[in-house]
């Protein structure tokens, strides 16, 4: 290393040993302030330990002399409230002096036993003090236990000698009171010495405490004053100090600032020589660079020489081999174009002779398959020709059996339709089911055409089952069925009627919209504000969704919005419901409808269907006694998206009938929650039109409406859902609740329809085309199966609630038809297929509702027989046939009860004069059971004159 830079490290050397040198001046320094420091701290210790023992015996000293006063106050105190005891006194009972002297002895005993027990307990813990006395209380409870202690005491007190003279006692009192005022005064002057000698101690006690105190107080002070003279000491020490050590301080600082100064020179002059050789040393390198440089040139050219002469030679070398492959590649060509040639020519040849082989093959092979097809063709030919002659085997038998069982009235026959409608030749008849055979064989037409064919010969029952088999054949393919015909001819009309009736409904009700005035939308309400917000909410939503499925928090929130309006509704507050619609309720309410018609309530609808149920029932308590509301959806024509989308879901319900007869296994008919609750709503609003006084222009819409219902086939839809009721529904109450509200909508459809609007609306034409909606066929298929009717030997089960509720809503409905047009009710259970399902209905019903005490069933149904057959010969006749007992013999074997109470002979008896009136047939078979006499004399009763079925019968009367 240089000169300089040796010179910088020895200075660096000689700082750091001085600065180590000033840190050790600087310990011993502290080091010596902290010795002076623990020496005055001694110093001071040791004065403040002494000052201190003598302040803690001036405290000690002022704290006995206070418990000295404390303790003299005490027995003064005590001295004061001393008084003289009865033991300083002779006792007053009379004796005699022995016996008064033994007694003092005995007090003086106690007393001294006394004192001496108080000198024992005063040096003891109090504790130790309750101990020792339990002891002496117990050791003298042990001496007054001492056998014959008690009879010694009796004796001693008993003796005459304690008896004394008048005078004597009063002498013995007299000195008594002389040496009790003695005494004292004795113990006055002895209490007053005693308090006079307290009351000095105490003084000269408080003296020296107040003595003690005192000097306490000057000892205190003068510890203080030390302490401020040691303290004011202490800071002037420091103070000096502090002083000398900034004088050490300023000069350290003034040696660092030297040698600082020294450092920064030494480095100036070694930079400056350092630049110096720095130039020098670059002036060489400048040198050698521009040799190497020069070097570095003539190598370049050298090498670039080097390279021209490499790419000649390979230039050379490439021509050289391009010229040898183009040769070797033209060979390579040749020969490559002979071989490809040969192999053409071979491969032609090949395949000429394969096409030749594989068109021969193929054609064997085309042979063999036609003839194993025409093999196979014939095996299946003849089995199934085998298999549908076995079937029509099998059928032909079934259908005899069938035709020989309709021969008679023993038996329930089955509902099921025929696959293939049969035919009755001499009737000309088309026969549909079952029923419809056995009512046709027993009925009157076919009856009379045997009679004709028979040439007034008797045919015996097997001679008859035998005709009719031969008579009773398949219909021949293609043959028209007028009843057919007639259908499409009156769907046709219908519907042309339905297009009419919803423009002139659409019209009015754009007509009636227009002339509204601004609704009231500040009407008041207790539940104004949850209604407004869930209505703003619904519409919020229908507005914001897309046709796409709604996402659970948007169900959750429509859901919740009907809830709050559905809660609100439940108060039945009139205000509400008229909120409601101020708020436009029933708009938004009726989109929600609009985009169900949208998908046609099909699975693609966005919207749940537990959703469109709720709405229902709010729409339902929107109307409910609220005429405005209902009069509203009726002029507005709102309510016809109700109807048109009942009818789209009601025909969703309806089976394919494109189905094969195979595949037809009728597991029992669907239901639909939507078209349910739109039937609940729209029942409810036209039985509330219906109650209620409305005006002239409201009556026409509610006709109009009816008769649109009627027009687009509700009821005939709803009459072929009915009729697949082909099995009990006792197991399936969710069955029964559907064709409940069916059956109550169809209720509201005939309180609907007035006299003079029938026909406008066509209701009851429609009713007896669909032979009175098919409610026969329900109750039929419901009630009567698997030989329920025949087995009345034994009592069946009941019938579950739903079933019986079913049943008889079905009679409330036939009886409000009967009330509307007897004659047309009448006709239709009259007719074929239909009187035999009526007739076993009615038996069946008599018989259950008898067995189970059902009564307001068992009178539903005797009043709807009696309407039945009033004043029509035919229909008498058929409640007295069948099987036994008929119709007519279960009426007439009712309980006692219907003989016997008013109420229930108003229900029989005019049923019974309705089957029997005019009828000497089953006058003759009623007699036989009961006596003619109690109808008799029922006709004369004031009941009877205001029966109404009896008026009918007997007008005259």
């Amino acid at each position: 290393m240089s000169g300089p830079n040796w010179k910088a490290s020895d200075n660096t050397k000689a700082g750091h040993a001085d600065t180590i040198d000033d840190e050790h001046e600087e310990e011993e320094k502290i080091e010596a302030i902290d010795d002076l420091k623990s020496g005055i701290d001694l110093g001071q210790e040791t004065d403040v330990d002494t000052d201190n023992e003598e302040i803690r015996q001036r405290d000690e000293a002022i704290a006995k002399a206070e418990s000295d006063a404390a303790q003299l106050q005490r027995e003064l105190r005590e001295t004061e409230q001393s008084e003289l005891t009865d033991t300083d006194v002779e006792t007053d009972t009379i004796g005699t002096e022995d016996s008064c002297a033994s007694e003092i002895e005995e007090t003086k005993s106690t007393s001294t036993r006394s004192e001496v027990a108080e000198s024992i307990l005063e040096g003891l813990s109090w504790a130790e003090q309750m101990e020792l006395e339990e002891q002496l209380s117990a050791a003298e409870a042990v001496e007054a236990r001492l056998p014959g202690r008690a009879i010694h005491l009796h004796e001693k007190l008993s003796s005459p000698a304690r008896k004394k003279e008048p005078h004597e006692t009063f002498k013995h009192y007299q000195e008594k009171q002389d040496k009790a005022r003695l005494r004292r005064q004795m113990f006055s002057e002895e209490k007053a010495i005693k308090l006079a000698q307290l009351n000095q101690k105490i003084n000269e006690v408080l003296e020296q405490r107040d003595k003690l105190v005192d000097e306490r107080k000057t000892m205190i002070e003068h510890k203080l004053r030390k302490a401020e003279e040691k303290r004011i000491q202490h800071i002037e020490g420091i103070r000096r100090k502090a002083h000398e050590e900034e004088e050490k301080l300023k000069e350290i600082a003034f040696i660092n600032e030297l040698q600082a100064q020294n450092a920064r020179i030494d480095m100036i002059t070694q930079v400056s020589n350092a630049d110096e050789k720095c130039e020098e040393r670059l002036a060489v390198l400048a040198e050698e660079k521009a040799k190497k440089a020069e070097q570095r040139e003539e190598r370049e050219a050298r090498a670039e020489e080097r390279r021209r002469e490499i790419e000649e030679a390979r230039q050379r070398n490439l021509e050289a081999m391009i010229s040898r492959r183009k040769e070797r590649e033209e060979r390579i060509q040749g020969s490559q174009a002979a071989a490809r040639e040969k192999r053409k020519v071979s491969a032609r040849q090949k395949d000429k002779e394969r096409l030749e082989k594989l068109s021969t093959v193929r054609a064997a092979e085309t042979d063999m398959k036609e003839e194993l097809k025409e093999k196979i063709q014939q095996k299946q030919e003849d089995a199934a020709k085998r298999h549908a002659e076995y079937l029509e085997d099998i059928r032909q038998k079934a259908f005899e059996l069938s035709v020989q069982k309709c021969s008679n009235d023993e038996g329930v026959p089955i509902i099921k339709p025929y696959e293939n409608k049969k035919k009755c030749q001499i009737c000309n008849v088309l026969i549909r089911s079952e029923v419809h055979l056995q009512s046709h064989l027993r009925g009157k037409k076919h009856i009379e055409e045997l009679e004709k064919n028979s040439e007034g010969k008797k045919m015996s029952g097997e001679e008859i089952t035998d005709y009719n088999i031969k008579q009773i054949i398949d219909a021949p393919e293609g043959e028209t069925d007028p009843i057919t015909i007639k259908a499409k001819e009156r769907v046709k009309h219908v519907k042309r009627r339905a297009k009419k009736l919803k423009v002139k409904l659409e019209v009015k009700g754009e007509e009636y919209t227009q002339s509204l005035s601004a609704p009231n939308r500040h009407l008041d309400s207790p539940h104004r504000a949850k209604i407004g917000k869930s209505i703003r909410d619904i519409d919020k939503l229908l507005n914001n969704q897309g046709k796409g499925a709604w996402s659970n928090q948007a169900v959750s929130q429509l859901e919740r919005a009907l809830g709050e309006i559905s809660r609100s509704f439940d108060k039945n507050f009139a205000k509400d419901q008229d909120v409601f619609f101020n708020l436009g309720g029933y708009d938004v309410f009726c989109k929600i409808y609009d985009k169900v018609l949208e998908f046609k309530g099909g699975n693609m609808c966005p919207i749940p269907i537990k959703a469109i149920v709720s709405c229902g029932k709010v729409m339902l308590k929107s109307i409910n006694n609220h005429q405005g509301n209902c009069e509203f959806l009726l002029l507005s024509n709102r309510v016809i998206k109700f109807i048109e989308l009942l009818r789209s879901q009601l025909t969703r319900l309806m089976p394919d009938t494109q189905m094969a007869p195979e595949f037809d296994i009728n597991p029992g008919p669907e239901t639909d929650p939507i078209a349910k609750s739109l039937m609940q709503f729209l029942s409810a609003f036209i039985f509330q039109l219906s109650k209620s006084t409305v005006s002239a222009g409201s009556k026409t819409r509610l006709q109009d409406l009816l008769s649109y219902i009627v027009s687009i086939e509700t009821v005939d839809t709803l009459s072929g859902y009915f009729q697949l009721v082909r099995n009990p529904i006792d197991s399936s109450p969710e069955v029964a609740d559907f064709l409940l509200v069916a059956l109550q909508f169809l209720s509201s459809l005939t309180g609907g329809v007035h006299i003079n609007g029938e026909a406008h609306t066509l209701l009851l034409t429609t009713l007896q085309w669909t032979e009175l909606a098919g409610t026969v066929s329900l109750l039929y298929g419901m009630l009567l199966h698997q030989g329920r009717d025949t087995a009345r030997d034994a009592e069946s089960p009941p019938l579950p609630t739903h079933t019986l509720a079913v049943a008889s809503e079905t009679c409330t409905l036939l009886e409000r038809l009967v009330s509307q047009n007897l004659i047309m009710v009448q006709g239709v259970l009259a007719s074929e297929g239909i009187s035999l399902e009526f007739r076993h209905i009615v038996s069946y019903l008599l018989w259950y509702s008898h067995c189970h005490n059902h009564t307001p069933l068992l009178n539903q149904v005797i009043v709807l027989v009696g309407y039945f057959t009033a004043n029509h010969a035919d229909n008498q006749t058929i409640v007295q046939e069948g099987s036994q007992p008929s119709v007519l013999q279960q009426l007439a074997n009712l309980p006692f009860q219907y003989f016997s109470q008013t109420e229930l002979k108003n229900v029989l008896f005019p049923t019974l004069l309705s089957c029997c009136h005019n009828n000497a047939v089953n006058m003759e078979i009623l007699t036989t059971e009961m006596s003619w006499q109690l109808i008799e004399d029922y006709i004369k009763t004031p009941e009877a004159k205001n029966s109404q079925l009896v008026s009918l019968i007997l007008p005259d009367k």
